[in-house]
């Protein structure tokens, strides 16, 4: 199957997810949403300790992936709020950012290379953020306090992210066990 494919349904996918979770907040508190959220993925996770490789697996990096999932959590709470609060499409707009920040911050902290495509990308982003936030001659982009808590979460998104890449290559933890701690 071609890449566009994968990238159309994925799409399709996030933003059903996005006005799921929208719908669902409107009637619940963002807090219990986030708890219920993590149980059930805790469950679909919990098939993969029949494939931990453990191997690799010792103090630093656990305390590491425990410190991520934290704050992965915290961010997650902060978004669930915003999207509670806000409307779904100002809130999409924004997310757009995410991606953009983490390679930013991956190129900076990281060494990572951005190549012409992706730094067209990430200039692609940026007007099509520009263009959904301004009406007429105005900007449109309403700030508050859950707008705040968007962009707090968008950062540390990055930062897991950023901190995910690390252990994965450098600890050279495997993917899943990876995934498995990071979720319970």
């Amino acid at each position: 199957m071609p890449w566009f494919l994968y990238s159309f349904f994925a799409a399709i996918l996030t933003s059903g997810a996005g006005l799921l979770e929208k719908k669902i907040l409107i009637k619940e508190h963002a807090m219990g949403f986030a708890v219920l959220l993590a149980v059930i993925n805790a469950i679909f996770v919990l098939p993969i300790i029949f494939f931990l490789n453990l191997t690799n697996l010792s103090l630093i990096p656990m305390l590491i992936i425990f410190g991520e999932s934290v704050i992965g959590a915290f961010a997650f709470l902060l978004m669930s709020k915003a999207i509670r609060h806000m409307e779904i499409g100002e809130v999409s707009s924004l997310r757009m950012l995410g991606p953009g920040l983490t390679a930013f911050l991956a190129f900076i902290f990281l060494g990572e290379d951005l190549n012409q495509f992706q730094i067209g990308g990430l200039l692609l982003i940026m007007v099509g953020l520009f263009v959904l936030e301004t009406r007429g001659n105005s900007l449109n982009l309403k700030f508050s306090k859950y707008t705040f808590f968007i962009f707090i979460a968008i950062f540390i998104y990055a930062i897991t992210a950023l901190i995910g890449r690390v252990i994965l290559s450098r600890y050279l933890i495997d993917p899943l066990t990876y995934i498995f701690f990071v979720h319970i």
